[in-house]
């Protein structure tokens, strides 16, 4: 007696309808294979969506359809208020596509905001920050939202140079290969995290900057200057400006405790941490500058810029500190403690505690130099040099031309602005 084998069912025979965290309706028309990949990479979407530009939720707003007869890759028709995004059975085949992604999450956004009509793309930089952000989630970097690995950033504040982040944000195209195009998706990661981090239920600046951006009626350096720029500039960030915010940022980006910046480069930046330069109370619009033993005598004198300088040095060493290694944070206790005590009171013994303090520390900087030193020296003789150079090693061996033409225009702005000052 033979074997009968039923034929497989390919499907439902009548649309299913699911639903993403903020209430998207998902739905699969009768007869379309739904596949665990597609949800899952719409559930992404749209966890992303709503953790970094905190979008209305989805409910009733914006409707996806999978349907087995569309035949394109992604299409939006409206239907009264709701935005209904058309796509194909296999749409999770074009996952790690970052143009159909950042088209997706367009017309996700748009959905979710409300917006009528065709949307402009967003933003390169979106674009690039999105696929940042997912190469990231391949790494154990998923683990740790709020400081992630920013090698490439880390690698050109250690010499001193940031990023044209303006430069990248007006970036029309976005046609980067090989470890330029990681580098630039890890700058657009690192500008959504910090302004995602910055935004706020009350003044959302990246999620209003990203809609206006969708809508298509204003250029983006107004659509910038009115919704980005102020939360950098004004509130918590008064005392800053533009420049000096991105470089704070980029900074606690590069070096902090998971990622600390080397011993020997602390220890050339710390006499640099110990001084300061306040506004004169004396000399109107003159600078008074000093350094910490400075302190005891101006506040024994209750010279007028004693406290001002005081919370100064005090706030920068703060700061410094959050770019130690966790084992030696705690030789900075004694200086740090020294620096907020001293009242002036009795300045010869002040002067001694931070003095002191200072030699703990640079005695400890100086030891855990010589421990990153050998452990370097370790690496190159036990690592093999394919696995230690591997990013270097394929970029080399890329056939094609290393830079594209929007690549080089890119780089070479950079190189300009890095060159003039």
């Amino acid at each position: 007696m033979g074997v009968v084998f039923a034929a497989p069912r390919r499907m439902q025979l009548q649309d299913t309808e699911v639903q993403t965290g903020s209430g998207i309706k998902v739905i699969y028309r009768a007869g379309t294979l739904q596949k665990p990949d597609g949800m899952a990479l719409l559930r992404e979407l749209d966890r992303e969506v709503t953790r970094l530009f905190r979008a209305p939720p989805g409910l009733g707003a914006c409707r996806i359809i999978v349907d087995r007869s569309f035949t394109g890759s992604i299409e939006f028709r409206s239907r009264g208020k709701v935005r209904e995004i058309f796509l194909p059975e296999n749409f999770y085949e074009q996952g790690t596509d970052s143009r159909f992604r950042g088209q997706l999450t367009g017309e996700i956004l748009g959905g979710r905001y409300g917006l009528r009509g065709q949307l402009r793309p967003l933003p390169v930089w979106i674009v690039l920050g999105m696929e940042g952000i997912r190469q990231n989630a391949q790494t154990a970097g998923r683990i740790v939202r709020v400081q992630q690995y920013y090698p490439v950033l880390r690698g050109l504040m250690g010499i001193g140079c940031m990023p044209d982040f303006r430069a990248l944000m007006q970036l029309e195209s976005g046609e980067f290969s090989g470890s330029a195009r990681l580098a630039v998706c890890e700058f657009g990661r690192f500008l959504l995290e910090t302004f995602a981090g910055i935004s706020s239920v009350r003044q959302n600046a990246l999620g209003d900057y990203a809609a206006e951006m969708l809508k298509g009626e204003r250029k983006e350096p107004d659509i910038y200057r009115t919704t980005l720029l102020p939360v950098m500039t004004t509130g918590r960030h008064k005392n800053l400006t533009e420049d000096t915010f991105y470089k704070l940022y980029a900074t606690r980006a590069a070096f902090n405790h998971r990622t600390p910046r080397p011993a020997e480069d602390l220890l050339k930046l710390l006499p640099e941490k110990l001084t300061f330069e306040v506004p004169s109370q004396t000399a109107k619009g003159k600078m008074l500058k000093g350094n910490m033993m400075d302190l005891p005598g101006m506040l024994a004198g209750k010279k007028a810029e004693a406290i001002a300088a005081q919370i100064q040095i005090r706030q920068k060493l703060q700061g410094f500190i959050s770019e130690f290694s966790p084992e030696i944070a705690a030789a900075a206790g004694p200086l740090l403690a020294a620096m907020t005590s001293m009242t002036g009171a009795s300045p010869e013994d002040e002067c001694a505690a931070l003095e002191k303090g200072r030699i703990i520390l640079e005695t400890q900087l100086k030891n855990w130099m010589k421990v990153e030193k050998y452990l370097e020296e370790a690496e190159q003789k036990f690592v093999r040099p394919g696995v230690l150079f591997q990013s270097e090693l394929s970029t080399m061996s890329e056939e094609q031309e290393l830079l594209t033409p929007a690549e080089k225009e890119f780089f070479n702005r950079v190189e300009q602005k890095y060159l003039e000052h």
